[in-house]
């Protein structure tokens, strides 16, 4: 389960001794920013560990923090910084709110609209608070609660919740890999060239560690200024979405006279709803002796010699998942021409919450559903690319003309 806090600088000296008290190592005084230090419990050991020491103890919670451009000015890091800078990475220092329009929120989903605060120029810290229990993460938001309010630190401006998905196993509650709209989700990891993940192996190309972490050694960008404030460190996009499932279903039934609702929602996603990907077995999700997990995200839509799906006749050139991950394929990108060509690796972690969807049921085309608040970090340094990524995906309704969510944040 995660726990989300949105928080304005009440007292810049009190909040800024505060955030020095979540990274001093002293989980008596506060809880302590979550770092890259590795532990193994119950897995491989990872590349930091000593297969012969004793696995660490898995923490019970995760802390993460995030700061705006308004932020660090409340907290007047400009003024005791003057050098700081974040060229050319203006898509930070111009927030989600100015550069609304280029991503697609309009309409409902126009920053006018959005929930909690966000975008108002008063949204300076978010805090994410992950927990393994019920118990913990009472435990933790109660003593960071405590912390934010002492000396004037901070105030909370908003909160929210989110957890895993649950369906019943054997009578038990269990997660699940589904998102509202019922499709299998995770399948598909974004691995980095000397990281150490786990993932099945497939052909594609590992990312280099500067595309997520910023580097000295990245090829399109300059680490922000001063050097120590921004070596290691990243960049994230928190964003909101109500999912109408309800709609999305009713979309489907509207056209099973002239396509297969399954098909058209196989063909919108790029994969069927169990995961298995068009570009694999364009006819059926059940293909003749099945395809195993390791075949799932091993695939490519263009092969080097340009056979393949390049007209997108299999999985369709605008469906979600070619869209967001083109694998080999270079896409152009003509609304940004500093960016015409580009190969799109993104990061992307979301946890859902609500009811399972109850899918629509074709006889009497009835349905239900639930929204979702999803938390999702991009990592991705090259801004360009990532507008370009934004642009493609979210100004238009991929041509289907069913837009399933809406921003709320």
């Amino acid at each position: 389960m995660v726990r989300h806090f949105l928080l304005t600088v009440g007292v810049p000296a009190e909040a800024r001794r505060l955030l020095g008290r979540l990274v001093s190592g002293d989980e008596s005084d506060a809880p302590q920013i979550t770092t890259a230090e590795d532990w193994h419990v119950g897995f491989e050991p990872g590349p930091g560990d000593n297969p012969a020491d004793v696995p660490r103890r898995k923490p019970d919670y995760c802390l993460n923090i995030g700061i705006t451009w308004p932020g660090l000015i409340a907290l007047e890091i400009r003024d005791r910084v003057p050098m700081l800078s974040f060229n050319p990475l203006g898509a930070f220092v111009a927030g989600a709110a100015e550069r609304a329009k280029l991503v697609g929120d309009t309409g409902e989903s126009d920053p006018r609209h959005w929930i909690g605060g966000f975008g108002a120029g008063s949204d300076h810290v978010l805090v994410t608070l992950h927990a393994l229990g019920a118990e913990a993460m009472t435990s933790y938001s109660d003593r960071l609660s405590t912390l934010f309010s002492e000396g004037g630190a901070f105030r909370e401006t908003w909160r929210a919740d989110g957890m895993a998905l649950m369906e019943t196993k054997d009578g038990r509650p269990v997660p699940t890999t589904k998102v509202h709209f019922g499709y299998t989700d995770g399948i598909s990891m974004t691995a980095i060239r000397g990281g150490p993940e786990r993932y099945p192996p497939d052909h594609q190309e590992r990312c280099d560690s500067w595309l997520f972490v910023l580097r000295d050694d990245a090829e399109n960008y300059f680490v922000p200024e001063p050097r120590q404030f921004g070596l290691n460190g990243s960049f994230a996009v928190f964003k909101m979405m109500e999912t109408d499932v309800v709609g999305f279903e009713d979309f489907l039934q509207s056209h099973k006279d002239t396509i297969d609702p399954e098909l058209l929602a196989a063909k919108i996603c790029g994969r069927w709803r169990n995961g298995v990907p068009l570009a694999l077995s364009p006819e059926t999700d059940s293909p003749p002796g099945g395809i195993s997990s390791e075949q799932l995200n091993d695939f490519e839509y263009v092969n080097a010699d340009g056979s393949g799906d390049p007209k997108g006749l299999r999985c369709p050139v605008g469906a979600h998942i070619r869209r967001i991950n083109p694998r080999g394929q270079p896409v152009a990108v003509k609304a940004n021409p500093a960016a015409a060509t580009i190969l799109i690796g993104l990061s992307v972690a979301a946890c859902p919450t609500g009811r399972p969807t109850i899918r629509s049921n074709p006889t009497t085309g009835s349905s239900e559903g639930c929204s979702a608040i999803s938390s999702t970090p991009v990592s991705r340094t090259n801004m360009s690319s990532s507008w370009a990524i934004g642009s493609m995906t979210a100004s238009s309704p991929d041509g289907s003309g069913c837009r399933p969510s809406r921003g709320i944040q």
